[in-house]
């Protein structure tokens, strides 16, 4: 059967609120898909139900005894959750949880004078991973940025693994290692991120591959990630 044909044999209404996963606050315009095994139907977007007491959208669907609503907004991680449309007048909750959309860039301090910042040159290039702990958030980017890429960050109290490589072509020359905590007041008002890097200038092969090794003990000479204010 097409998706069309199975999208279009709808039978019970299903109700599903979307709601910010922070603040508890409804959420509009998520735009809602609903799949089913192979088919995947469009849904619309949620908006005020109930006299505006809640956003969301109740839409009569096709049969599914396991099925997936998901949800995507600007400013939100996309969202997905299990629901069952094989009984009339079931409803679900889609927690939206917010991010801070930011620029970044990413400076070098040579380690024989860390208080001294460079910009890369030309061949660097920077591969950036962040790793929420204890949240289930990865984050990947690339320095220079690419078009008008940004980074996106849970928009709440976090703290995140994060590992950047600088490298010059095949080889990695610099980099940072490190634990690094941030609060949603801070992110409120925040517009970039500086990842700073160190490298261990006019190194052979054999210390260039010791010093990446013991990178995070290195990287306690440069600042961490720094988040910088809209003026």
């Amino acid at each position: 059967m097409p998706s069309d044909d199975y999208c279009n044999a709808v039978q019970n209404e299903i109700t599903i609120f979307t709601v910010n996963n922070i603040t508890g606050d409804d959420v509009r315009d998520v735009k809602l898909s609903f799949a089913c095994g192979r088919y995947s139907c469009e849904i619309g977007k949620s908006d005020w139900l109930s006299f505006g007491a809640a956003s969301g959208i109740a839409k009569r669907l096709p049969y599914c005894v396991y099925g997936v609503i998901k949800g995507a907004r600007q400013g939100f991680e996309d969202a997905q959750s299990f629901i069952q449309t094989d009984v009339d007048g079931r409803s679900y909750i889609l927690l939206m949880n917010p991010v801070k959309e930011l620029n970044y860039r990413v400076v070098k301090h040579m380690l024989s004078n860390p208080t001294a910042v460079q910009e890369l040159e030309s061949n660097e290039k920077a591969s950036i991973f962040i790793k929420g702990i204890g949240n289930g958030f990865e984050g990947f980017a690339v320095y220079p940025r690419e078009a008008e890429f940004q980074l996106r960050l849970p928009d709440k109290d976090a703290s995140y693994e994060v590992n950047v490589y600088l490298a010059d072509g095949e080889n990695i020359i610099a980099g940072y290692i490190g634990n690094w905590s941030v609060s949603r007041d801070v992110l409120g008002n925040a517009n970039e991120i500086i990842f700073h890097v160190v490298e261990h200038e006019a190194l052979s092969e054999d210390e260039r591959t010791l010093f990446i090794a013991s990178l995070s003990s290195y990287s306690k000479n440069v600042p961490k990630p720094e988040i910088i204010q809209n003026q």
